[in-house]
């Protein structure tokens, strides 16, 4: 009996680390598959080039204060999040003989895991994109040359571009690793050696939890998705402010 727990323990740890480099696999041939906008030239001052139409100086990220958002979804949320993960899969391991389908949970949490893990570098990489028109102009003492402030525009723009790609990708990851982790809850919960229309109620109720807040993410997700590909905001009314 012992051998047989150490060979399946054996046999869950080689599944958890092929799965594990699956996953970097398919997030590496991810990235590297798209089209590599160039950076423009740190220094070089471009021709200076009108736009074809008057539009602001500066592009502002939206929501306004997405940069802090990103902030503390990569460094606070992911990482305890990832680290829960990890914990709960080596409970699983230390004692598979106690859960219904460990091997399902332990699909589930591994995939958790590396999706908080993946947030994590992906919030790193946007972060280094959030630059202010305020430090643009910091770094650049001649910023109100034409030139120059045509090719400060050029650059903001990208990196605000580079900074929405690494959010959006940091996020999918983070939405995808909560769904995981939830549903491997779910799974854990259930017993071994028990019929499921024999549960005892009490079980049956914190499974029914798990599942409803698996499904109420996952509709969170689905519509944060749909807004922001089809954005519709309708802003207040405001009256007129008072004179001095």
């Amino acid at each position: 009996m012992v051998e047989l727990v150490a060979r399946r323990n054996r046999n869950l740890q080689a599944l958890v680390r092929r799965l594990r480099w699956l996953l970097v696999a398919i997030v590496l041939r991810h990235l590297f598959t798209r089209i590599d906008r160039r950076s423009p030239v740190r220094g070089e001052i471009p021709e200076g080039q009108a736009a074809p139409d008057p539009e602001s100086r500066w592009k502002a990220p939206n929501p306004y204060n997405r940069p802090a958002a990103l902030d503390s979804m990569g460094t606070i949320a992911a990482p305890l999040l990832a680290s829960v993960s990890i914990a709960l899969i080596a409970i699983v391991l230390g004692n598979v003989t106690s859960y219904r389908w460990p091997n399902i949970v332990l699909l589930l949490l591994a995939l958790a895991a590396a999706g908080f893990v993946a947030s994590v570098e992906f919030a790193f990489m946007a972060r280094q994109h959030a630059i202010t028109p305020d430090e643009l102009e910091g770094w650049w003492p001649d910023h109100d040359k034409p030139e120059r402030r045509t090719m400060l525009r050029r650059e903001q723009r990208f990196h605000v571009q580079r900074f929405e790609a690494w959010a959006d990708r940091a996020r999918r990851a983070y939405s995808a690793a909560i769904l995981a982790l939830i549903l491997g809850v779910a799974a854990l919960l259930l017993p071994p050696g028990i019929s499921l229309l024999h549960l005892p109620i009490g079980r049956v109720s914190v499974i029914a939890v798990a599942l409803a807040a698996f499904l109420a993410e996952f509709v969170w997700v689905a519509v944060s998705t749909y807004r922001d590909r089809h954005p519709h905001v309708e802003l207040p009314e405001v009256g007129p402010e008072p004179e001095n």
